[in-house]
């Protein structure tokens, strides 16, 4: 009986490009996840199988089905993917770059205890799930702040509301 290895957790981060020759190959699998996507919505008891080249079969979880049906949906648009484990270290310039911030900013960040980090001699080093956390706690925080800025509108308006109704009223006496 031949036992499973777990995946190797020291992988790096990697790339994937699509290229010319393979483009409609690509398209034309996308097309058919949808269509395999389309088909299990519809029955709950269904999975999607993988098939080896003995015949072998197995299931496809419904977490994996969906990564990689986002990877094929961007190879097929002609954008590049990156697949890395959340435990990636990245460097200062690496995590900016994924924030869309510039360095200093974001060593400020780290410096101010936003982010966890790790500091080899003088490097800061990030880790890709720290970075991840990180922008969802800032979505949530514009989400909560545009909500409470909408709120404060609503309530302003209504303010300016009842100063003009009661102006009406004291023009029609």
């Amino acid at each position: 009986m031949t036992t499973a290895t777990p995946p190797d957790t020291g992988r790096k981060a990697i790339t994937y490009l699509p290229n010319e020759t393979t483009h409609d190959e690509i398209v034309d699998f996308a097309r058919t996840l949808r269509e395999i996507e389309q088909h299990l919505l519809h029955r709950s008891s269904d999975y999607a199988e993988l098939v080896a080249p003995d015949g072998g079969r197995r299931a496809i979880p419904a977490e994996v089905f969906r990564a990689l049906e986002q990877v094929v949906d961007a190879l097929a648009t002609g954008k590049g993917v990156t697949v890395a484990p959340y435990s990636t270290l990245l460097t200062t310039q690496e995590a900016a770059n994924f924030l869309g911030i510039s360095r200093p900013t974001l060593v400020k960040l780290l410096d101010g205890g936003e982010m966890e980090f790790e500091k080899r001699n003088r490097h800061r080093k990030v880790t890709l799930r720290a970075l991840v956390d990180y922008q969802e706690r800032s979505r949530q925080e514009r989400r909560s702040a545009l909500s409470d800025y909408a709120k404060a509108g609503q309530e302003i308006d209504s303010y300016y509301r009842r100063d003009d109704d009661a102006a009406m009223r004291a023009e029609a006496l």
